[in-house]
C-alpha cells in the first residue's frame, strides 16, 4: 500500500547574509501567568462552577417533600381527602421546571453542570463558549454605537440573568415557600409534626402561587434566551454595516463594486464619509 505522508512547511529562513533564524509565527505574545490560565483549560480542568445548582437542589428538595406530605394529606380520612390533586399537579410541574428545565439552561449559560465543563448547545441556543463571545461582542457593538454624551450601558449580563440575582433569588423563594423543607405552602402548614392550618377554600390559592413560579422560571429563561436572540440579530446588522465601510474604503474593488449596489441612502451616508 502506497504511503502519502504529510508534508511540513520549513520554520527555518535564511537571511541575505546567509544566516538562518526561526519563522516568526504571530501569535498573541502571553506571559508565563497567562499561559498558565490557558493551560489549564488544556489540561481538561473544569474551570467554572454552576453558582446555581446547590440553590437549584435545595428548592428541588423542598418541593419534593411537600408533595410527599400532600399524597399523604391527600389519601387520609378528612376534609382534604382526594382534593389535592391539582396541588399535586402543580408542584411536579414545577419540580419539573427547577430541576431539569432550569437547571439545563443554567449549565448551558455557566458552563458548568456537576462540576464538569459543560458547553452544548440547546437547539439554536447556543454553548458557552459562543454565548460568552456574542455577550462580550454585543457589548462592544451597543458601546461603539453610543453617544459621547450617552452613559456607559451594561449589554453583557443580561444573557446571563439566571445564574446571577434574579435566579438566585427565585431558588430562594421556592425554598421559602415551601419552608426550606417542604413542611409549609407559604403561611400554610402542611407538616405532619405541626397543627395542619390548610382548609380546602385555601387550594385555589396555594394552586395558583405554585403556578406562578413555574411561569417565573420560563420568564427567566425566555429573558436570557430573548437577550441571546436580539444580540445575534444585533450583530448580524453591525457586521454587515462594517462590511459596508470596509467596502467603501477600497476603492480599487470594493468601492468600484458599491457604486453598482448602494442605494441612494446608502450612498448619501458614505458621501458624508467621504467629505469628513
Amino acid at each position: 500500500m502506497p504511503s502519502y505522508p504529510h508534508t511540513t512547511f520549513s520554520t527555518i529562513i535564511t537571511n541575505p547574509d546567509g544566516t538562518t533564524a526561526g519563522v516568526e509565527i504571530p501569535d498573541p505574545q502571553y506571559t508565563d501567568e497567562e499561559k498558565a490560565v490557558i493551560q489549564l483549560a488544556l489540561d481538561g480542568e473544569s474551570l467554572f462552577n454552576n453558582p446555581v445548582e446547590g440553590a437549584i437542589s435545595q428548592a428541588g428538595a423542598a418541593a419534593s417533600n411537600a408533595k410527599s406530605y400532600l399524597i399523604t394529606l391527600n389519601g387520609a380520612a378528612g376534609d382534604l381527602l382526594g382534593q389535592l390533586d391539582g396541588v399535586i399537579a402543580s408542584i411536579t410541574s414545577l419540580i419539573t421546571e427547577v430541576e431539569t428545565t432550569f437547571k439545563k439552561h443554567t449549565a448551558r449559560v455557566s458552563g458548568a453542570s456537576g462540576g464538569t465543563f459543560y458547553d452544548v448547545p440547546d437547539g439554536q441556543l447556543y454553548g458557552f463558549n459562543a454565548l460568552q463571545g456574542i455577550a462580550s461582542a454585543f457589548n462592544g457593538a451597543k458601546d461603539a454605537m453610543r453617544s459621547d454624551d450617552d452613559p456607559v450601558e451594561d449589554n453583557y449580563s443580561i444573557h446571563f440573568s439566571s445564574i446571577l440575582g434574579a435566579g438566585k433569588t427565585y431558588l430562594s423563594d421556592i425554598k421559602e415557600y415551601f419552608g426550606g423543607d417542604g413542611t409549609k405552602l407559604g403561611g400554610f402548614i402542611i407538616s405532619p409534626t405541626e397543627e395542619l392550618n390548610l382548609g380546602t377554600g385555601d387550594i385555589s390559592i396555594v394552586d395558583g402561587q405554585i403556578g406562578a413560579f413555574t411561569v417565573a422560571g420560563a420568564d427567566i429563561r425566555g429573558r436570557d434566551n430573548a437577550a441571546l436572540s436580539n444580540s445575534v440579530t444585533f450583530l448580524e446588522k453591525y457586521s454587515r454595516g462594517n462590511m459596508v465601510l470596509s467596502m467603501n474604503k477600497d476603492t480599487a474593488f470594493g468601492g468600484t463594486l458599491l457604486d453598482g449596489l448602494e442605494t441612494p441612502t446608502l450612498k448619501a451616508a458614505l458621501d458624508a464619509v467621504d467629505d469628513v
